[in-house]
């Protein structure tokens, strides 16, 4: 596992929009070979990325000013969505933080090529030893970089987080993300929901579907025990919409709607 040493890191606002201009530039330049690499990466997981979304993800920063935060080496897991990954480089580049990502196998090559090109980018600034990748087939060995690490993420993967916790001293925080519960009360939508169900499956979302659970009981058991990211309920009862919208603490509620129509690959705050 590749794991960087502490050090500190000098960004300017100029360098961060120069950055995100060149790897926007650079993406662009390198859509075929992103295209040869999708079709590798799509026997694994099923999952097409676009050059243009890409770009759609590094346009979040535009504007953005530097937060010349204490520096940290942070460690963060999670799925691997290239999109994310974007965001998660000029995240910890706009808070002067160095980054190890730590991705399950979505979209390796990709991820990989990603980043290789934005390291080169950051070369060329003189920045070095802000990103590192690797992905985790041996968890375990996370524990024998714990001195390494002042902090470790784990973003939308509570899988890994409750084994870390157990295996390392790791001082880890779980961050909701790209989790959705899906609640049927209504046979009539038991299509839609297996539906939503296999887009989350295809994009690396983790998805629980409830059915046969009276509306009470929904409400408290997402509450309680889900990830309060997003929340869907099908239902024809307008109390129970009304309800579910008003009662629920998600950070995203849909009432008989898309949650696909909506840009929930926008990571939270973190740094």
């Amino acid at each position: 596992m590749e794991i960087l040493k502490r050090k500190d890191l000098d960004v300017s606002d100029d360098v961060l929009q120069k950055v995100m201009l060149d790897l926007k530039s650079e993406l662009k330049e390198n859509k075929k070979e992103i295209q040869k690499l999708n079709e590798m990466d799509y026997k694994y997981n099923q999952k097409l990325v676009y050059v243009d979304q890409l770009i759609e993800a590094i346009d979040l920063f535009q504007g953005k000013k530097v937060n010349k935060k204490q520096a940290k080496n942070v460690l963060m897991a999670y799925s691997g969505d290239p999109y994310v990954t974007i965001q998660i480089c000029l995240s910890a580049l706009q808070n002067c933080q160095q980054i190890n990502l730590l991705i399950d196998d979505m979209c390796f090559a990709i991820n990989k090529f990603i980043v290789e090109l934005y390291k080169d980018i950051l070369r060329d600034y003189k920045i070095v030893e802000a990103v590192s990748f690797s992905n985790y087939e041996s968890r375990s060995e996370i524990i024998k970089i714990s001195s390494m690490i002042d902090k470790m993420y784990c973003l939308g993967d509570k899988n890994l987080y409750n084994i870390c916790k157990k295996i390392s001293d790791l001082q880890i925080e779980y961050v909701p993300f790209n989790v959705i519960d899906i609640y049927c009360e209504d046979e009539e939508f038991y299509e839609l929901s297996r539906e939503i169900f296999r887009i989350c499956f295809e994009n690396g979302i983790e998805a629980e579907i409830y059915e046969d659970m009276p509306f009470d009981q929904i409400i408290k058991t997402i509450n309680e025990y889900g990830e309060k990211y997003c929340s869907i309920i099908l239902t024809k009862n307008k109390d129970y919409a009304e309800r579910f919208k008003r009662e629920i603490q998600s950070k995203y509620v849909f009432i008989n709607e898309n949650p696909f129509n909506t840009n929930m690959t926008i990571i939270p705050l973190i740094f």
